[in-house]
């Protein structure tokens, strides 16, 4: 809690500035939390409640780090919303800044009145489009490909898929989607007593909600062809789940009701670029904390998701075994999923929850760098 206090505080700095900073001042923290109870008592043996109370505190070490300033930072123990970047990282959201030209799908907005804003809410062709970009911006030679969209992929060094089948042993609904709540509708009806028990429709906290189960081997594999086609220089789709229920699959998916959960999506990312287990993606939907939010780029949003080893997941989830990443705060009115992470940083750009059900053909979008043979 007094972390957390502390990371609004810092971000609260310069809010009025014409251009927030990047990456966020509380990200240049290499956050580090340790419980040390009752192995350092001011007072050894208390006798009255002032002195317990005394015993009961929090100190805080403010340590500098000696030479230039070191923007790599660790993830912090308790977030991955503003998560820092390694060097590795932070080189693959500059070239995508550097590449990707802005947005061209376009709309009007009838209530707001404003006009040509971008328009990714149709995420597959956002992300089909945006992997097109970055391949027609790559060398002549880098291509092996005509830089056709991804879903119409045939053939060459980027031809790679798994289908949530592959992958995805069951789901499992968590407290507090419990009864009474149950998954319905993003479009339900909240005024309607039949739906009074939507999550959609009831403000229900926060919590663990739907959570994927994967199968251990075949999301191993699945990830190591991820790394092999990114090292191969490609931009590669992903679908995922996002929020907090498996409610609202894309129209484009046709698989029967009971296999949507499996076999469709709510939101596609572009991933980019990988350091270890990190992946940095492109989200269009522009939930994903991580900046820079720059005006001139259509404020494109970036985040990370974890491959997690250990609890067998793949996700925006925190790794750190001592909490459960997936924990996500409830809906806050109606039509309001909800579906942000509970870690980090309360505010205006914080993280969208997803979680992984398939991956897809990407496109070529530099050189062939890594040990992978060519397809």
């Amino acid at each position: 809690m007094v972390r957390l206090a502390l990371v609004r505080a810092l971000d609260i700095l310069d809010r009025k500035g014409l251009q927030r900073p990047a990456p966020l001042y509380s990200s240049r923290v290499a956050w580090r939390v340790e419980s040390a109870g009752a192995t350092q008592p001011v007072v050894p043996n208390p006798r009255s409640e002032l002195e317990r109370r005394r015993n009961r505190r929090v100190e805080i070490s403010l340590v500098s780090q000696s030479g230039p300033a070191d923007l790599r930072l660790r993830e912090a123990r308790y977030g991955l919303a503003e998560a820092p970047l390694s060097n590795r990282l932070q080189k693959a959201v500059d070239d995508f800044l550097r590449r990707a030209p802005n947005d061209l799908i376009r709309y009007d907005d009838p209530v707001l009145k404003v006009k040509d804003l971008p328009d990714r809410r149709v995420c597959v062709r956002a992300v089909a489009m945006k992997a097109v970009q970055l391949c027609r911006t790559a060398a002549d030679r880098d291509r092996d490909v005509p830089c056709a969209p991804p879903l119409t992929l045939r053939r060459g060094r980027c031809l790679s898929q798994t289908r949530g089948v592959e992958i995805l042993s069951g789901k499992d609904y968590r407290a507090p989607l419990i009864a009474p709540f149950r998954c319905c509708d993003w479009s339900s009806d909240c005024a309607q007593k039949a739906n009074a028990d939507c999550l959609v429709c009831r403000s229900a906290g926060k919590g663990q909600y739907l959570v994927l189960q994967y199968k251990p081997g075949p999301l191993r594999a699945m990830v190591g062809k991820l790394k092999c086609l990114l090292d191969r220089g490609c931009a590669v789709p992903v679908a995922v789940l996002s929020g907090t229920c498996d409610d609202k699959p894309d129209t484009t998916c046709s698989a029967p009701p009971q296999n949507r959960w499996r076999d469709c999506w709510e939101h596609w990312l572009l991933v980019i670029g990988y350091d270890g287990d990190r992946f940095v993606f492109w989200d269009s939907a522009g939930t994903s904390a991580i900046g820079p939010l720059r005006p001139d780029k259509d404020n494109h949003h970036f985040g990370i998701l974890h491959y997690d080893s250990a609890q067998n997941r793949f996700s925006t989830a925190s790794p750190d075994p001592s909490i459960d990443g997936l924990e996500v705060t409830g809906p806050v009115g109606p039509h309001d999923p909800a579906g942000f992470h509970t870690q980090g940083v309360q505010g205006p750009h914080l993280q969208k929850r997803y979680q992984v059900v398939s991956m897809w053909a990407g496109l070529p979008s530099k050189a062939d760098g890594g040990p992978c043979p060519k397809v």
